[in-house]
């Protein structure tokens, strides 16, 4: 063996021929890669097959002991220990369906044999993994890598390399959180028109769980007035608007109606590629009943005034020809008294109109000629109030 300073086990035992001079030559490759003071942080790992051992490491670039502060013989056990989660992104139909899996620390420990017989099948690893170091350092490191099987030896080689992607990943967790946790509803909806993503807020609107919703068409879930037309915005982002902003009525799931601002913006890919939209929806049934609070109030006021001005002014002539008819019954005769009783009866008529206009506490409209609505006195005003 031709390595100096060889801190791995397979080149001292008993394996094949094949292995020890596959392994050798990466070593080599691998040591003169790093005299060139690369930044890069390559590795040779290792395992048993029949064994569910963690890893070893046949070659580990200095530049990762330098990250994780720690020996060449801790690596291993870093990594295993201090694993707070795996993640893997599969894009099993398209570039834009993005899969996602998530394995936690301690579902990696159950699946260790199963997670090494998919990477051995498929050829390579591709994951991110997310550590708490034991000085309380949280990093993401990206993992590649070409795995190389040994049947002989019932021995896999990952020969790779890791990257830190700790700012990458913690804008994404910290977006991910916002997404999760806004106010609104938010939904990522695809050109082809379906949901590829909704946040907490609209997932509970729709009554249903976020996976439950992936790959739906977003107007068999999302059902209002622009769906399937040429405002659909969907069709005007594909026609070229950049931003679309609308009040409509959103379907709740259990059938209500509930107004929203709705603001859709242009979700585009790292390329400049045009992917779908992202869509807000506030919910402003709050807003709206405030509104119409402030309206009815607006209106109720104006009523009371118009009211008020109208009593005021008419009292006074309705005492002066109830008084003169009073007058005028001392000396009428017969057929005058009648005619006189019958305006003192339309006069009293007129003062129970004053009283109901005087009492009026909310604001009651009926239909009056032509579409025009007028003040219902009658269900406007407090009867009992009239009554006392």
């Amino acid at each position: 063996m031709k390595i100096s300073n060889y801190l791995g086990s397979i080149l001292n035992g008993n394996y094949s021929q094949c292995l020890h001079e596959c392994l050798e030559s990466y070593i080599l490759n691998f040591g003169s890669f790093e005299d060139s003071e690369s930044p890069a942080m390559i590795y040779i790992s290792a395992w048993k097959e029949d064994k569910n051992e963690i890893i070893w490491y046949e070659f580990i670039s200095k530049n990762i002991l330098k990250l994780l502060k720690c020996d060449y013989g801790d690596v291993s056990k870093i990594f295993s220990e201090n694993i707070i989660h795996r993640i893997v992104y599969e894009h099993p139909n398209d570039k834009e369906d993005v899969k996602k899996e998530v394995i936690s620390k301690n579902q990696l420990k159950d699946t260790r044999n199963i997670l090494r017989k998919e990477v051995k099948l498929k050829g390579s690893i591709d994951a991110v993994y997310k550590l708490l170091l034991n000085d309380g350092r949280v990093i993401w490191l990206k993992d590649n890598a070409r795995i190389e099987s040994y049947n002989e030896d019932n021995i896999c080689l990952s020969i790779g390399s890791l990257t830190e992607v700790s700012k990458e990943m913690a804008a994404e967790e910290e977006l991910t959180q916002i997404f999760n946790t806004a106010s609104d509803g938010m939904c990522v909806i695809d050109i082809n028109f379906r949901i590829r993503r909704i946040n907490d807020t609209f997932s509970t609107f729709l009554g249903m769980k976020q996976g439950e919703a992936k790959g739906k068409y977003c107007y068999d879930l999302i059902k209002e007035q622009f769906c399937n037309t040429s405002d659909c915005p969907i069709n005007k982002v594909l026609c070229g608007e950049t931003k679309i902003e609308y009040d409509t009525n959103l379907t709740k799931y259990d059938g209500k109606l509930v107004p929203c601002i709705v603001t859709a913006n242009r979700y585009m890919s790292s390329n400049n590629d045009l992917l779908g939209i992202v869509i807000n929806f506030k919910d402003i049934t709050y807003r709206k009943k405030a509104e119409e609070e402030r309206i009815y109030r607006e209106k109720l006021q104006g009523v009371l005034e118009t009211a008020g001005a109208v009593c005021h002014e008419l009292n006074q002539p309705m005492q002066v020809i109830s008084g003169y008819c009073e007058l005028l019954l001392i000396s009428a005769n017969t057929n005058e008294t009648k005619t006189i009783r019958i305006i003192l009866d339309k006069i009293e008529q007129m003062g129970k109109i004053t009283r109901k206009l005087m009492n009026i506490t909310r604001y009651e409209t009926k239909e009056y000629i032509h579409g025009i609505k007028i003040i219902d006195i009658e269900k406007s005003s407090d009867s009992k109030m009239i009554e006392d």
